[in-house]
């Protein structure tokens, strides 16, 4: 993908990312890489800051003719304005779909089917 920041386009493939790079997210966020991946569009969760620095980290490396990506933790950077730019860049079918609960009821010609609530006897 193409993300568009700081005034620079930068060509992203998260799965293009090597075991020490995995390694050096995992070491920094706690998260498995995919879960890392998962948490960079989950603005609200209190990982997202080591998420975001992460993606940013990933893209310098993926990147070296825009600098030096050098440690992650000191990357700096506007995390809102990278968030925008790589959530406009996403592919629109990798968007994170719902799953169903499968403790709903199924849905019938687009009605959802209410089932009564359950009783104890005696």
């Amino acid at each position: 993908m193409k993300i568009e920041c700081e005034g620079l386009t930068w060509q992203f493939d998260p799965m293009a990312a090597d075991m020490n790079q995995g390694d050096v997210i995992c070491a920094y966020t706690g998260l498995s890489l995919m879960a890392w991946y998962k948490s960079v569009l989950e603005p609200d969760a209190p990982a997202w800051n080591k998420s975001v620095r992460c993606l940013y980290w990933l893209m310098r490396e993926q990147n070296p003719q825009h600098g030096p990506a050098g440690p992650v933790e000191s990357v700096n950077f506007a995390p809102i304005r990278l968030f925008e730019a790589f959530a406009e860049a996403l592919p629109k079918d990798s968007e994170p779909q719902a799953e169903e609960d499968p403790t709903m009821p199924a849905a019938v010609s687009g009605e959802v089917v209410l089932t009564p609530p359950l009783t104890s006897a005696g």
